[in-house]
């Protein structure tokens, strides 16, 4: 092994570290609220349960069955004998798994453009809202990105660059693309494949696509993981295929409903803006990454062009889907971070384009002018409260002011505000003199200024506002061992989450019936105020959480046995979809 590619791993290996503790800065140890996968979650007590092959989310959801293979709850299954069944356990595997994408961009452009490159390509994809949000989710996506960003490189380097190591880098991407397949199904072995299939076409090396070594690769991936599904069919059968391996894969793609569930069904253009706000502020230069495109499209350099395909091409195809998850379009990030971290390196050229760095220019002249202006705001509301405007604010909107408000004498709002406004003075004073150096200065600090403080002080303040933790420990001291709490209605994972007891759904509420023990039940103010006035009256309070959403309060009851007479059995409505769905409602 010679010593540049020594070097390459070890500032790689830099990269990691740097970027998981940037990450483990974001509180890892939050409260869970109505976080993606926390329903998904309770697989790993269906695999302690012994269910290791296929889990369940039993007992959040009885007979239904994770809608993906279970490595990412594997993973977190080891983490909580652990470490304890705890926040940081479920996000550990997430977090590292970021931080490992963002060291194997900074490797794969270190090796194709340089370290400046591969710095920025890290730096840009680490600090955005969307991939470090995602990495502090209890849920598979992040892992799924970063096998398949190593597998990614690792095809590209097999076909493009280090031709003496193909034999080992393939078989490599063939393991990475199993272990993605393990992790989500058949989207391990085809995002790497359309983005390689997409590159080989642009460039018209489609031929590479017919190399045998290439498409045994692609073979030996599928391969690897038919034990499992056949382990899997054996257990679950035909329910198994037509849910895990068909409804949720295929169908999906073309229908947003399945099985009667509605499964994201947003229009095509969604994930435009999402891609936009959550790569900001990296997004606001996109503007001059495309100059540089149309002016170069005719020698933009491998490297550039593989980037750009490596984003179009995930983010057309989640596009094209009938149902379109927010989460989704996490592996098309390392492919756009590259395309800015290539697009400052070529800004450092001895003749870069001018017109590219004019644009490049004018965006940190914006920036910076928003970034004094939003600090100046921020300033005033700290000092003076809310202004009479955010009445007219989206009550999430304004739950964030108010949480900001309320930071006023905290040291992280005042280091915060200071970092801010730096920054903000770093790109405007880079933009006057043409520095770039300035305004990259500016530009990092501000997303990383930005980026901790949303996800390390305001989004863990906002989640013990709306986490029912504290409830659930209230409930667990007023519930006797071993009795169960069944939801009316649609269940809070958090609280089932927290719960040291069983909790599921109220399958038979029937105030006529005698109780062989007394029966403990949940339900939000809202569904509570849906009950006939019959069902009420069997109904003793026990204890009642703050308002932690739209829903209102939430109420632990007791049904007293021999009540009075009721109607026909009471069944909770069905969800619309578990988890994997959509965004919380909240």
């Amino acid at each position: 092994m010679n010593q540049s590619l020594i070097a390459g791993y070890a500032r790689a290996a830099a990269v990691f570290a740097g970027s998981l503790a940037f990450l483990l800065m974001l509180s890892p140890s939050a409260t869970f609220t109505k976080e993606l996968g926390v329903l998904e979650s309770s697989a790993v007590r269906d695999i302690f349960a012994g269910h290791v092959i296929l889990p369940s989310f039993a007992p959040y959801e009885p007979g239904s069955d994770i809608q993906a293979p279970p490595l990412s709850w594997w993973t977190d299954a080891v983490m909580v004998r652990m470490l304890g069944w705890n926040e940081l356990a479920f996000r550990l595997p997430e977090l590292v798994a970021s931080a490992a994408t963002c060291a194997l961009l900074f490797l794969w452009l270190a090796q194709v453009a340089g370290y400046r490159a591969g710095f920025w390509g890290a730096a840009s994809l680490l600090l955005c809202h969307y991939f470090a949000d995602a990495a502090r989710q209890p849920r598979m996506d992040a892992m799924l990105t970063m096998f398949t960003t190593a597998s990614i490189i690792c095809l590209e380097r097999a076909l493009f660059g280090a031709r003496e190591r193909r034999r080992r880098l393939l078989i490599s991407a063939a393991i990475l693309m199993a272990l993605g397949t393990m992790t989500k199904g058949p989207l391990g072995p085809l995002l790497p494949a359309l983005v390689l299939g997409s590159y080989c076409l642009v460039t018209r090396r489609w031929r590479e696509l017919l190399a045998l070594d290439l498409i045994a690769t692609f073979i030996g991936a599928m391969a690897l993981v038919i034990p499992w599904y056949v382990a899997a069919y054996r257990i679950g059968g035909e329910r198994f295929l037509q849910w895990q391996v068909y409804g949720v894969l295929f169908h999906r793609f073309a229908s947003a409903n399945i099985q009667g569930h509605l499964y994201c069904p947003n229009p095509v253009y969604y994930f435009l803006p999402i891609t936009l706000a959550g790569f900001f502020p990296w997004s606001l230069y996109l503007p001059a990454l495309g100059i540089r495109f149309w002016r170069q499209r005719g020698s933009l350099g491998a490297p550039a062009a593989f980037a750009m395909c490596w984003f179009a091409v995930i983010f057309l195809f989640f596009s094209s889907s009938a149902g379109k998850c927010f989460v989704y379009i996490l592996p098309a990030f390392p492919g756009l971070a590259a395309s800015i971290g290539l697009l400052i390196d070529h800004l450092f050229d001895r003749r870069p384009d001018a017109p590219v760095a004019r644009a490049f220019g004018a965006t940190s002249a914006m920036l910076g002018i928003g970034g004094l202006l939003v600090a100046a705001a921020m300033v005033m509301i700290l000092a003076t409260g809310l202004p009479a405007l955010s009445v007219h604010l989206h009550p999430r909107d304004r739950e964030y002011l108010e949480i900001f408000h309320s930071l006023a004498g905290h040291l992280s709002s005042a280091v915060f505000l200071t970092v801010w406004t730096v920054s903000a003075f770093l790109l405007l004073l880079g933009w006057w003199r043409a520095s770039l150096t300035l305004q990259l200065d500016g530009l990092i600090a501000l997303a990383a200024a930005g980026t901790a403080f949303w996800l390390g002080v305001m989004n863990p303040a906002l989640s013990h506002e709306q986490s029912l933790k504290g409830f659930a420990q209230e409930a667990d001291s007023l519930v006797p061992a071993g009795a169960e709490i069944d939801f009316i209605g649609q269940m809070d994972y958090d609280f089932a989450f927290y719960s040291a007891r069983p909790v599921g759904h109220a399958r038979n509420f029937d105030c006529r019936a005698l109780e062989r023990g007394q029966r403990y039940f949940m339900a939000s103010q809202e569904e509570y105020g849906k009950l006939d006035p019959p069902r009420i009256g069997c109904l003793d309070l026990i204890a009642k959480s703050k308002a932690v959403d739209r829903h209102g309060e939430r109420l632990l009851l007791t049904l007293h046995p021999g009540g009075t007479p009721a109607q026909a059995d009471f069944r909770a409505p069905t969800l619309s979809s578990p988890a994997e769905c959509c965004v919380p409602d909240e």
